[in-house]
Order: structure tokens, then C-alpha cells, then sequence
């Protein structure tokens, strides 16, 4: 029996001592074939004695897609701590039905029938590029890689549009005014039926203040692709001024009236809203730092708009002075629906010889924004149905209310640093 001891005794022992070691190893150890994503980027020779490393995650559980450092004790962990982004945005607004005149060249016919558009085409603001800016910041906590990000977005849009007819073309060049209030008359005499212009001037500008807030958690659903879904508040300004100035504005049969006068409009709309938002940002990694990135959110805000339009009629022969023919007020509350693609490229160039897990991210892609049924104005016009001396009667009124997409889209540049 003793002699069987002696045998058992050291092989038992070994046994004990290799389970123990198996037991006690440390779960967070490097493992490909674990639950470890692969290495980020090009993976050249790091200077620090304690270069950041990939972490391995229990089973279940989403790996943080953020740096990781080895302290003194020989433990990775993941780096917390703060975001600063800095944004250029170079973009170019839009908006629907703000078409700001007809022009017509017309060989037959009188020039003031609409029937007459045999050669006509719509005047069309051109809006131009301009400049805004985005700024955040955001913190990232050591509970499970949570995030919260706050950013502010400014931009400032600008559109115009010059037309001036030509009586030396032939056939010559009619301009018929497309948000003028004017009186139309409708009565019996040849060649009445549409109001004319000679030129026009028209201005438009978008002043737009966007803040998010976010909570979202970046980690990896594969071995190149991070992704980071998040839900939060967004906070809505947006406003647009649209002025316009017709010349030389005629009133079909009765001329006499309208010769040489000035239509000067001037309209405004202002929405104010606030509401919920929620989307998902992905990073798809194709090495040495770089990667694809594609992000997609949607809003829904709910707020109050405040319209107002006015026109006054200058060098009008019927007043001595100019006359307010237009003047409303339009206050309500709506729900609007925003929606946000972005699409590009970063890069994080290689840090560990800064002996930090620190990250500098610099980006460039594009940006679209839609949002709609923004356009509430209203294109009012007044009728004449028979023709009398003096000041015309028996008039009517009628109007169109404009519910056009406003659209915000171009190129971003961003600088980004967490630490």
C-alpha cells in the first residue's frame, strides 16, 4: 500500500498544481481565438515599455472598441476620459418652391397670357457655399465604455437670384412675378389677365442653430468594424428670411396703374423645437489607422413657427405714398421630422510612443441633412373680375400655402482629441 503511495502521490500532485495554475490565469490574457478583436491598424515595434494592447472581454459581453494601456501593475485597461471635436463645415443649403419668377419668350400671342408659355422657364434662386462650424465635447466613463457628447452647429446659408428682360431680343422677354400680391385684373379688354415685371431682385437666408445630446456606447461587432448606437435630445433654431423686389410691375389692361412701380416683399420664418433623437455611427477599419466611417440618425422636434409676410406698392399713380397691400402673422405649433447621413474616411495615426492611449482622429467626409416640410410660407393673390374706372372692385383672394423640404449638404472636416 505504501509502496502504491509513493507512486500516486507525485502524479496527484502535479495534477492539483497544473489545474491550479489553469484556473488562476488571467481571463483578460490575449487569446485569437477568444473574444479578442484583432489588433486596430498597422502594428509596427512600439518604443513604450508598456505599449496599449487589445483587451479580451467574457463571453456575452460587446469588447469596448477603445484604446487600452497596461499600468504598472501589469493590467490592461481601458481609457477613459474626455472628447474635444472641432468641425469646418463647408455646405450648401436648399430649399423647395421658392421659384421667384417666370420668364417667358413667346412669338405669338399676347405676352401676358399664361397660355402664351411657349418658351418660357422658371427662375430658380441659386444658393451658394458657406462656411459653419460644429463644436462638442464628451466624456467617456469607465462603467462598461458608456459615453455622453454634447455638440452645437452652426451654419448660415444664402441664396439669390437677378433677372432683368430684354426688349432687344426676338421675340421679346416677359417676366411674370410668381409671389406678388398685386392686383391681376380679369376683365373684358384685349390683352388683360396676368401682372408683369421688367426685373427682379431676390435675396434668401437660413440661420441654423443645431444642439444634440447624446448617451451612446462604441464597441466592436466584429473584428473591423466598431459601432456606436446612442439615443439623447436634439434642440432646433431655424430660421429664413426671403426678400424679394419686383420693378417695373404691370397690371395687364390698366397699365396706367402699374407703370414703374416697386413690389417690395419681405417674408420670415422662424421655428423654434426640441425633441427626441436616436442613431447609430459605424467605423469600418481597413488598417495602418485608417477607416471608413458611415453614421445615420433621426429626429423628430416638436415647435412652434412664427410667419409673417408683407408687401408694399411704391410709385403707385392711384396713392400718393406707398401702400401696404399685404400683411400677416401666422403662429402654430408642428412636429418635424430631421433625418442625418454622414460618409467618409479617418485616420488615427499610431500614438503608443507617447506612452498614452490618447487618441487624435481626423476625418473628412460628407454630410446630408433633411428636414422636412420646413417651407410654410404662403403665396397669396388678388383677383379683379371686371374692369371699372378708378380704384378696381369686386376683387377675391386667393392663396397657396408652400410646404417645401429645406436641405443642408456638403463637406466636413473634423479634428478630434480624447484623452
Amino acid at each position: 500500500m505504501d509502496f502504491k503511495m509513493r507512486k500516486v502521490l507525485p502524479a496527484l500532485t502535479a495534477t492539483l498544481i497544473a489545474c491550479a495554475s489553469f484556473l488562476s490565469a488571467d481571463t483578460n490574457q490575449d487569446n485569437s481565438k477568444g473574444n479578442c478583436p484583432e489588433p486596430q491598424g498597422c502594428c509596427p515595434e512600439k518604443c513604450c515599455p508598456a505599449p496599449a494592447v487589445k483587451i479580451c472581454f467574457p463571453e456575452g459581453i460587446a469588447p469596448c472598441a477603445r484604446p487600452v494601456i497596461v499600468n504598472s501593475c501589469g493590467q490592461r485597461e481601458v481609457q477613459n476620459g474626455a472628447i474635444i471635436d472641432i468641425e469646418l463645415l463647408v455646405w450648401q443649403a436648399h430649399t423647395d418652391d421658392l421659384e421667384v419668377g417666370v420668364l417667358n419668350s413667346n412669338a405669338t400671342g399676347h405676352p401676358s397670357y399664361a397660355s402664351q408659355f411657349t418658351n418660357a422657364s422658371y427662375q430658380h434662386m441659386k444658393f451658394k457655399w458657406d462656411a459653419g462650424v460644429r463644436l462638442g465635447v464628451g466624456y467617456i466613463f469607465d462603467h462598461d465604455c458608456w459615453d455622453v457628447y454634447a455638440a452645437w452647429t452652426h451654419f448660415t446659408g444664402n441664396a439669390s437670384k437677378d433677372v432683368v428682360t430684354s426688349t432687344s431680343n426676338t421675340p421679346s422677354q416677359t417676366l411674370f412675378p410668381t409671389w406678388s400680391a398685386a392686383e391681376v385684373v380679369l376683365g373684358t379688354l384685349a390683352g388683360d389677365g396676368n401682372l408683369t415685371a421688367t426685373s427682379l431682385d431676390s435675396h434668401w437666408k437660413l440661420k441654423l442653430d443645431l444642439i444634440d445630446l447624446e448617451l451612446g456606447r462604441e464597441f466592436f461587432a466584429g473584428r473591423h468594424l466598431a459601432v456606436r448606437p446612442h439615443v439623447g435630445l436634439r434642440g432646433g433654431w431655424i430660421k429664413q428670411n426671403f426678400d424679394i423686389q419686383y420693378a417695373g410691375l404691370t397690371g395687364a389692361a390698366v397699365t396706367t396703374a402699374f407703370t414703374g412701380t416697386l413690389d417690395d416683399i419681405e417674408m420670415k420664418n422662424d421655428f423654434k423645437g426640441i425633441g427626441v433623437r436616436t442613431g447609430l455611427d459605424t467605423e469600418w477599419n481597413v488598417g495602418c489607422g485608417f477607416c471608413f466611417f458611415g453614421d445615420a440618425a433621426i429626429s423628430i422636434l416638436y415647435g412652434r413657427y412664427n410667419i409673417s409676410q408683407q408687401e408694399t406698392v411704391g410709385d403707385d399713380l392711384f396713392l400718393a405714398a406707398d401702400t401696404v397691400i399685404l400683411s400677416t402673422t401666422d403662429s402654430f405649433n408642428d412636429s418635424k421630422a430631421i433625418t442625418d447621413l454622414a460618409l467618409g474616411i479617418r485616420w488615427c495615426p499610431d500614438m503608443s510612443c507617447w506612452c498614452t492611449a490618447s487618441r487624435l482622429l481626423l476625418s473628412a467626409g460628407w454630410e446630408h441633412h433633411m428636414f422636412f416640410n420646413q417651407e410654410q410660407l404662403k403665396r397669396v393673390s388678388t383677383v379683379n373680375t371686371t374692369l371699372t374706372s378708378g380704384i378696381n372692385t369686386d376683387n377675391y383672394t386667393t392663396y397657396v400655402r408652400e410646404a417645401g423640404d429645406l436641405s443642408t449638404q456638403g463637406v466636413t472636416i473634423s479634428l478630434r482629441w480624447e484623452y
